[in-house]
């Protein structure tokens, strides 16, 4: 079946320096550990862990029914905000604040001006987990609650 020389090998041995093989063998490592730390291309931030830890059906908060009014959303919240988060178009986020005392002083400004404008969505999370989704529409100067 064709013209191979049998005496000619099939792979070729090659020899590397120390340094190359430890350089390899490190960096093997460090992939392997990124990749364990990636859980499927998902990546968890401690603001996304502090919203999924709000979550009802995870935690058994009870709801306050304080009916907080949070002026950056311009709506009433029923217990007091846990945690914003504003993201950017490709989800990264872009700003977050974690102490309602610093989310009720927030005004709708700080949030159209953050970043030069590049908010694009956010999330209010309350402390009984309740969980408000805010669209940002910077060249409107509009924050609607979905």
């Amino acid at each position: 079946q064709g013209s191979q020389d049998p005496s000619s090998p099939r792979f070729t041995s090659i020899r590397r320096t120390e340094s190359v093989s430890k350089y390899l063998e490190n960096y093997a490592r460090r992939r392997i550990r990124s990749e364990s730390n990636a859980g499927c291309g998902v990546h968890w931030t401690q603001f996304f862990a502090r919203i999924l830890s709000k979550q009802k059906w995870i935690s058994n908060l009870q709801c306050q029914s304080n009916q907080i009014y949070v002026d950056c959303i311009k709506k009433e919240v029923c217990c007091f905000p846990d945690l914003l988060e504003i993201r950017e178009s490709g989800g990264k986020s872009v700003r977050c604040w974690t102490n309602h005392e610093e989310i009720l002083a927030v005004s709708q400004l700080d949030i159209l001006t953050l970043e030069g404008g590049h908010g694009v969505s956010g999330v209010l999370v309350t402390t009984c987990g309740e969980v408000v989704r805010l669209e940002i529409d910077n060249i409107k100067s509009v924050i609607s609650v979905k």
